[in-house]
């Protein structure tokens, strides 16, 4: 998997995510032991607790992926003898602000308007906004807000991350430039003729004389 399609992907769960984590803990601060009970009477049938499951198995498979792709970036990065560790570096925590609230209000009124809708297919009243409203303990605005802190700050850094390892890892497979194998070739022999010197000074000679017994 493409590491662009996996940060899209994870960038397209994290406001179900903060949706579910946040809807999940403020139902169990409200009503503690007796949150499914609580579900049940709201609306929530076996459609909700499906999609719940959905975004968090998405979640923990793109989690999964990410940190695959982390492992095999330090791995790679160390082979080739650079560091693989990263700082937090300048903006990260304007980054995490700026994510935090888009999360935050986009959550939120996806948790509105769901509570809304779960309360009128089960035909009871719709309390708007009301569901904002601190009860049993419970404020959602403030548990949609750690959550998404949590969630914005965990992207953030694992997104600031494999984009420091990728393009160190870049740098460095661009400047290995192995050196090409050099192929040496027997020397030449010089030409030369076929008879050698001694051969052509008996060559010029004549026969020896046979002496007589």
């Amino acid at each position: 998997m493409g590491t662009r399609l996996v940060r899209r992907l994870a960038a397209a769960a994290l406001v179900p995510t903060v949706l579910v984590v946040g809807h999940e803990l403020d139902f169990l601060l409200a009503y503690g032991a007796q949150y499914r009970v609580a579900l049940i009477r709201t609306g929530h049938d076996g459609r909700w607790d499906s999609a719940v499951l959905t975004v968090l198995l998405a979640a923990a498979v793109l989690t999964i992926v990410g940190l695959g792709r982390l492992a095999w970036l330090a791995r790679r990065l160390r082979a080739a003898g650079a560091s693989s560790t990263v700082g937090l570096g300048p903006g990260i925590g304007a980054s995490v602000a700026k994510l935090w609230l888009r999360l935050f209000v986009l959550a939120l009124l996806l948790f509105v308007l769901q509570e809304n809708y779960e309360r009128a297919s089960a035909g009871i009243d719709t309390p708007g906004l009301g569901v904002l409203l601190p009860d049993r303990g419970s404020n959602p605005p403030l548990v949609f807000a750690a959550v998404a802190a949590v969630v914005a700050a965990v992207w953030s850094l694992f997104r600031r991350t494999m984009e420091v390892l990728e393009e160190r890892l870049a740098r460095v497979t661009s400047g290995f430039r192995p050196a090409p194998a050099v192929v040496r070739r027997p020397p030449r022999l010089a030409d030369r003729p076929a008879s050698s010197l001694l051969g052509r000074n008996l060559a010029g000679r004549a026969p020896p004389l046979v002496l007589p017994a």
